[in-house]
């Protein structure tokens, strides 16, 4: 229990120092010498000189595309060695998995506790969707918020640690349209 409330609180850390860093806020001083940590500088100048991720809405859905960039950077710690490379879905490749998406839920209800969103609720949440390859097949990992921190959710990926069925997370696989991986977040 303890060592999970020590990596919860470690991800939050690390979390707000790439939000402060996203949200162009001045580098912390370290204390030591009254100078800015070379670590945080670095992290604001990359922020600023990345390309934009690609906003799209369609029925029922809006989100957006991560660039292979960020992907990469995301998927570095997110996916570990499962991963072989990354790509860039299309609209086209969105709007596929969406059409599937209300369906593939309602089959799996039971991982939700009960607590599935419907049509209405799931309209609501944003989408980070990121190109991933993963055993030689293209796929798109969506990552589901019902709750976005103003506009942060639309440049950087969060991933957010407990909140129940208002995070959850999937995969899914373009050449045969079907789903995998489901998770939905635990309750704090």
């Amino acid at each position: 229990m303890m060592q999970k409330i020590i990596i919860q609180l470690a991800a939050a850390g690390l979390l707000c120092l790439m939000m402060a860093a996203c949200q162009g806020q001045a580098p912390q001083e370290n204390p030591a010498v009254g100078e800015p940590y070379p670590e945080l500088v670095e992290q604001e100048t990359a922020a600023a000189s990345r390309p934009p991720n690609s906003f799209v809405k369609g029925s029922g859905y809006e989100g957006v595309i991560l660039t292979q960039e960020r992907a990469a950077a995301v998927g570095e710690n997110l996916f570990g060695g499962e991963i072989q490379g990354y790509w860039v879905p299309t609209q086209a490749d969105i709007q596929s998995l969406e059409e599937k998406l209300l369906p593939f839920i309602r089959d799996n209800q039971a991982v939700f506790g009960g607590a599935a969103p419907g049509a209405d609720r799931l309209s609501r949440y944003k989408r980070q969707y990121v190109g991933i390859i993963q055993d030689g097949q293209r796929v798109i990992f969506v990552n589901l918020l019902c709750q976005a921190p103003s506009e942060d959710w639309q440049r950087e990926f969060l991933l957010v640690m407990d909140g129940g069925a208002c995070f959850f997370q999937v995969r899914y696989r373009l050449d045969t349209g079907s789903f995998f991986d489901l998770k939905v977040n635990g309750e704090a």
